[in-house]
């Protein structure tokens, strides 16, 4: 049952971002024709740089809540793999010992990769913001 909860939750997040970065594509997108169709009018302009603007902070921010959750989660498979892998040591399972182990590297390559966000997040930043 309780990996069942898990599964619902880890699958109710994820809908919930997938939703939410589609929305600010829209937004993105929507704010984009705006600027475009503008004919010059310096309150369409106006309109169409904000909507862009708050449709990539909105982006940006429902990646960096999903990266946030990540890094916690990495860290959290890190010491129960590490846990594991002690556990395993001390009982003498081969088997435990290659779960923790495998358990471990996975968690820290997840961590390297997540580590990466805000250098994506600035150089984003750096070719649309203001």
């Amino acid at each position: 049952m309780d990996g069942n909860i898990n599964t619902l939750f880890a699958n109710l997040a994820t809908t919930i971002r997938n939703v939410s970065v589609a929305v600010g594509v829209f937004a993105f997108m929507w704010g984009a024709i705006q600027y475009a169709t503008s004919g010059g009018s310096p309150h369409q302009l106006e309109q169409g740089k904000s909507a862009m603007k708050a449709s990539l902070i909105g982006v940006g921010a429902v990646v960096l809540a999903a990266t946030l959750v990540g890094i916690v989660f990495r860290a959290l498979g890190f010491v129960a793999s590490a846990l594991q892998l002690l556990i395993a040591h001390v009982v003498g399972s081969q088997r435990g010992q290659e779960l923790g182990k495998a358990g471990m590297i996975g968690s820290v390559v997840g961590l390297v990769a997540v580590f990466f966000a805000p250098q994506i997040m600035s150089t984003v930043h750096a070719a649309f913001g203001s």
